[in-house]
């Protein structure tokens, strides 16, 4: 399971095409695309558009992982539960969505 979940990737879209994002098991961003359009918004616009994909990136690390778990442990496990549970908590962090609505402001 261990092995598994290091070797969890996902990838996400801002919702505006600017930046396309890859971060790893543990949610630290390992790859970074933007595309020309970036030339035609504001430096914050960008700011936003990566933080929201990493966000998204992350969110998906954290359905995948919860995924293996139940499926390495079995969907009745309480500690598959915990476990899971505890990986969302920390690649969701505790502000969300306000930290990349905040940016530039």
């Amino acid at each position: 399971m261990a092995d598994r979940l290091d070797q969890l990737r996902a990838s996400a879209t801002d919702t505006d095409g600017l930046a396309e994002v890859t971060v790893d098991s543990t949610g630290v961003l390992v790859d970074l695309h933007l595309t020309q359009r970036i030339h035609r918004v504001s430096p914050n616009a960008v700011a936003r558009a990566i933080l929201y994909a990493v966000q998204q990136a992350r969110l998906e690390v954290a359905r995948k992982s919860r995924e293996i778990v139940i499926d390495e442990m079995g969907p009745e496990s309480v500690a598959a539960r915990a476990i899971a549970e505890k990986i969302e908590q920390r690649l969701q962090g505790p502000e969300g969505d306000e930290r990349i609505r905040d940016i530039g402001r």
